[in-house]
């Protein structure tokens, strides 16, 4: 076998092991994203509801609807 040839393969090697730690990474790193990002998302809904239904326990309609005078 060639030196050539060798020194090819322990390239393509290292490459495939280096997009395969890279995608491990990119894959953790997104899923942590999404996670925080949706319990973020739950708690605003959390705080908009309760003031929403502060408001109409009040008596207050704070929201209007698309066509709504």
């Amino acid at each position: 076998m060639k030196i050539n040839t060798r020194f090819l393969g322990l390239r393509l090697t290292v490459l495939l092991l280096f997009l395969g730690f890279a995608w491990l990474a990119f894959e953790q790193v997104t899923q942590e994203i999404n996670q925080q990002w949706g319990k973020q998302f739950v708690e605003c809904q959390v705080l908009f509801d309760k003031a929403l239904y502060a408001a109409k326990a009040a008596g207050r309609n704070c929201v209007k609807l698309a066509g709504e005078a």
